[in-house]
């Protein structure tokens, strides 16, 4: 995008407090790093974002329109019988965050 730099920016990581659905305790796990700052509030970016988004299913470009940045903010919801894969998921799209 033009006007916007690149920031190296620790990632945070996250859980959410537990929560029982469907007889499951489920914990949402997260992770955002922060990939450009300085991002102009134009019509044309949030077209873009909406394109990369498009086919989005565990991470997705975020705009924080008020701190002109845009993050990689990455999701899973996750329960003791799926630990074990959403760990080995979690992980490899933490990685690609940090790339």
């Amino acid at each position: 995008m033009p006007g916007a730099s690149a920031n190296p920016e620790p990632s945070p990581v996250w859980a959410e407090p537990a929560r029982e659905s469907d007889g499951f305790v489920i914990v949402r796990l997260g992770a955002e790093t922060q990939i450009l700052r300085n991002v102009p509030n134009t019509r044309a970016g949030a077209d873009h974002l909406a394109d990369f988004n498009y086919h989005a299913s565990m991470s997705a470009l975020v705009w924080n329109r008020a701190e002109a940045t845009i993050n990689l903010r990455c999701g899973a919801n996750v329960h003791p019988a799926t630990a074990e894969f959403v760990k080995l998921l979690l992980t490899a799209a933490c990685g690609l965050t940090s790339c």
